[in-house]
């Protein structure tokens, strides 16, 4: 069945999948993130009218580009408005509506309307769902009555540039950047009822480890923090059968490159530590500097204290924490911060977890500037570079996640990208970052090659074809690949041609699907 059938149910639940994206996304910023809020704004109410506006920019944007309100489309613009006003419109109302949408969304800027998950770090990841969604609705809307008009297909291209532009990496990133509010779009109605999320509850020791088992890689990381688990454990134990325990630091310093997993750990880790009783929630307050250090003297010391106090009962992570000293000259704001994050690490140790993050040899010069920081966090865990057969598996995560799959040549080219992109990698490579950008641009360039296609399966929507992965082009001759069982771990030869077939190791006899490997 194709995208286009039963279009009504399709266009609803495309509807009700963007409204969720939006107010989850706004109750995990308001829970969790606090600080990104600028003073006095109610950033669930500015994330309802945001996805009500962008409804609205989507349908206004590709029926206005003929100019035409075939029936098709009035019975989706009947199903927009029940989702927006609660009220099933019809007739002259329905037409009024239309035409008032159409005016509104005219004056919305698509920068406004998808901003907060351009500018807001937590938000990044949720930016490849946004734009499926939103490449979705075009296409579905434009090919709603059958006929895709040159002009309609225009104003698909449009969208996806637009969104490119906004959501692309140039696009600002600067979490303390306000986030302008848009004109309300269309009838305002009371808060909805799917922003009510009960608080979820405590989870065991046991689930929390198998999804710290489920990351890709990380193997010494998972060995250390299993290790740690196990020693806290095994201090409970003792202690609750009235033998004298060591006291136990949470304190620890996360050092590597950037995407290689450490704020998933840390609150992971968190979980765990609340699983085994040892800090209240468990929950993870991400900062950096700016969270930390004021601007006048005085000030700093309080704004510390204050988001330590955030995170009682839980992990405050700090990214970055190297900024928290001047590479040069004096930092007495700087140097503040640390003395306060000191004193506060000792005296709470019981119910807070302080981890600092970022690169190696930056926090090495860090932990040398004070011998209280060197004390007390003394456990160092370094994340190194994803492997690129690492990096291959966290985009078929992202795949299955957003529910997509490669063609065979598909996947041999994100192999081949994937694998030029840690060939060249820097200093500041982005590992697991730098691969949803790979697939963030995938998802547009299919888009742009879909857009111009009369008839689309749902087949189509949902796989990427090799020309749909930048970089990696396939030279002359046929590459050869290293696949590894993953019983035995044995590696042999194989060409592209069995990349997701089912195999038999040589050694071991196991059958297994080849979903990656190695370039030889």
């Amino acid at each position: 069945m194709s995208e286009l059938e039963a279009t009504p149910e399709r266009y609803r639940d495309l509807l009700d999948r963007t409204r969720w994206l939006y107010h989850s996304s706004a109750r995990l910023i308001e829970r969790e993130h606090p600080e990104l809020i600028p003073a006095g704004q109610d950033f669930i109410a500015l994330l309802h009218d945001l996805h009500c506006g962008l409804l609205l920019k989507v349908y206004s944007t590709i029926c206005q580009a003929d100019q035409i309100w075939t029936q098709a489309e009035l019975d989706l613009a009947q199903e927009l408005a029940e989702h927006l006003t609660g009220q099933r419109l019809t007739g002259g109302d329905l037409n009024r509506a239309i035409n008032d949408a159409a005016e509104r969304s005219a004056k919305l800027e698509w920068s406004a309307l998808v901003g907060p998950f351009a500018r807001l770090t937590p938000l990044h990841d949720r930016v490849a769902e946004l734009e499926t969604l939103v490449v979705r609705q075009s296409n579905l809307i434009a090919r709603i009555d059958g006929v895709l008009a040159a002009s309609e297909q225009a104003a698909i291209k449009r969208i996806t540039k637009e969104l490119q532009r906004c959501l692309g990496e140039n696009a600002a990133t600067q979490d303390a950047a306000p986030i302008p509010t848009p004109q309300r779009s269309g009838p305002k109605r009371e808060a909805p009822a799917p922003l009510e999320e009960p608080e979820e509850p405590p989870r065991s020791l046991e689930e929390v480890l198998a999804d710290f088992d489920q990351l890709v890689g990380l193997g010494e990381v998972k060995h250390e923090l299993r290790s740690l688990s196990n020693y806290i454990t095994l201090q409970k134990r003792r202690a609750d059968s009235g033998l004298p325990a060591t006291d136990i630091s949470l304190h620890l310093v996360f050092t590597g490159n950037p995407g290689t997993g450490k704020t998933t750990v840390a609150r992971l880790f968190g979980e765990a530590m609340r699983a085994l009783g040892v800090l209240p929630h468990g929950r993870m307050i991400e900062t950096d500097r700016s969270g930390l250090v004021a601007e006048y003297s005085g000030q700093t010391a309080p704004k510390t204290n204050e988001k330590v106090n955030e995170a009682l009962g839980g992990v405050l992570f700090i990214d970055e924490a190297y900024g928290l000293v001047g590479s040069e000259g004096d930092d007495p704001f700087g140097r503040e911060a640390v003395q306060t994050l000191l004193k506060r690490a000792e005296d709470d140790r019981k119910e807070l977890s302080v981890v600092l993050a970022g690169y190696p040899n930056e926090m090495d010069e860090l932990l040398a500037t004070n011998p209280g920081l060197a004390s007390r966090f003394s456990k160092t865990i370094h994340f190194p570079d994803y492997a690129p057969l690492e990096l291959c598996e966290i985009f078929g995560g992202l795949l299955d996640k957003h529910h997509y799959r490669l063609s065979q040549a598909g996947r041999l080219r994100v192999i081949q990208a994937i694998t030029s992109l840690h060939a060249d990698r820097d200093h500041h490579f982005g590992n697991g970052r730098a691969v949803r950008n790979l697939f963030e641009k995938a998802i547009l360039r299919m888009a742009n090659r879909l857009a111009s296609e009369p008839e689309i399966t749902e087949e189509q929507l949902v796989t990427l074809e090799a020309e749909d992965i930048p970089g990696g082009a396939a030279g002359d001759d046929e590459p050869r690949l290293r696949i590894a069982c993953p019983a035995c771990h044995h590696a042999s030869a194989a060409p592209p041609h069995l990349l997701a077939s089912r195999v038999k190791c040589p050694k071991c006899d196991e059958r297994f699907v080849a979903e990656w490997g190695d370039l030889i």
